[in-house]
């Protein structure tokens, strides 16, 4: 079976329309808050992509600091 890849697009305009991250998220699964963690990029905090977790599933849930 072909795994498929998921894809998100977004225009600077799009983007900015946005409201800004916090430190919580919505859950699109379970409608719970969940907080957002981020990656890290040479030891430091990168906050280009924020991640929410809700049990083993994981969801993007902020891109320059923005909610999708």
């Amino acid at each position: 079976m072909k795994e498929e890849i998921s894809f998100i697009a977004y225009g600077n305009e799009e983007l900015a329309e946005k409201s800004d991250a916090g430190n919580f998220a919505r859950c699109p699964r379970c409608k719970k808050q969940h907080k957002i963690q981020f990656g890290a990029t040479e030891g430091k905090e990168n906050k280009m992509l924020g991640f929410i977790s809700c049990g083993k599933y994981d969801y993007l849930a902020t891109l320059k600091g923005k909610l999708l």
